[in-house]
């Protein structure tokens, strides 16, 4: 599915944010939280299995605790599926 491919890819760009730039933080963030809400409307487990993960990497990029163990646990129950 292209779903897939392109959320796989948008790994790249984010895990490249180990930068302070707050603007550049916040816009890492946005993007990826419009990738989990698109997989969820029309993506499938697989794709919010894999969204929700990206959220998670980026938050533990930009070293924000709180905001990763929030998002580790979303990841972790939109993974059930796949036994993760």
């Amino acid at each position: 599915m292209k779903l897939k491919l392109f959320l796989l890819l948008s790994l790249v760009p984010l895990t490249l944010a180990a930068c302070s730039n707050q603007p550049f933080e916040n816009r890492l963030i946005k993007e990826a939280k419009e990738l989990y809400d698109f997989a969820k409307e029309y993506g499938d487990k697989d794709d919010i299995c894999i969204a929700a993960g990206v959220i998670k990497l980026t938050y533990l990029d930009l070293n924000d605790k709180s905001n990763y163990s929030k998002w580790k646990d979303i990841h972790k129950k939109d993974c059930k599926h796949l036994g993760i």
